[in-house]
């Protein structure tokens, strides 16, 4: 059968820093940490399908990474709202690593893409994988400009233009203004950071997440 490509929204995501766990006798720790993961993505593919009548979601998680693909048309009712659909959903995932102690990178586009069960193949992975490879750089997930586009420009809570002028998930929206939630994480995050000094670029990201979280904080 002649395989098709066809438009998605994809959401590709490294989670940073199991690589070296997994090396230091900690790999089973951290292949349960991502099965809870996997978890959660089946509960929203659930209610994606259910709530918002997606044709279907796809899952893949290899090793430290996750992508998730949802099938549009660009005359769908529902796209704006599988749009936010997906935003939240990493916006979550963003939320539920730091509450296990691990950061993650990300991007999120729209394009052309063939998956089924056994492959995943076509631009929109590559440009979500560029995003998060190549043009993050921080412990963010940033949104490609054809995605923005499906939003026809609305700004709402879910995402945020940053200082280079990307276009990123507002990850703070989910992180409680609870002062013992908040404290544990800086207390995480300080922690790591005073580990680090020897290797500027992983402080650097530990460095950049606490202070995106203070400024959020001044902001409240």
């Amino acid at each position: 059968m002649t395989k098709k490509l066809s438009k998605h929204l994809v959401l590709y995501i490294d989670i940073l820093g199991i690589k070296d766990k997994m090396l230091n006798n900690e790999s089973e720790i951290y292949l349960n940490i991502i099965t809870f993961f996997w978890d959660y993505m089946n509960s929203w593919k659930k209610d994606v399908i259910e709530i918002l009548a997606a044709k279907k979601v796809f899952f893949k998680v290899f090793s430290d990474n996750i992508c998730v693909a949802i099938p549009v048309s660009e005359n769908e009712n529902n796209i704006t709202e599988l749009c936010y659909s997906i935003l939240t959903f990493a916006q979550i995932i963003y939320k539920s690593a730091i509450d296990k102690k691990l950061l993650v990178r990300g991007g999120i586009a729209y394009g052309d893409l063939y998956i089924d069960e056994n492959m995943v193949y076509g631009e929109a992975l590559i440009n979500a994988y560029i995003l998060e490879s190549k043009i993050a750089k921080y412990p963010r997930i940033v949104i490609s400009n054809d995605f923005i586009k499906l939003l026809h420009n609305e700004y709402n809570e879910e995402y945020e233009l940053d200082f280079d002028n990307l276009y990123c998930i507002k990850f703070l929206n989910h992180i409680n203004n609870v002062q013992t939630e908040r404290e544990s994480i800086y207390k995480f995050l300080s922690k790591e950071i005073d580990k680090n000094t020897s290797n500027l670029d992983v402080q650097q990201k530990y460095s950049w997440v606490l202070n995106k979280l203070r400024k959020g904080q001044k902001n409240d």
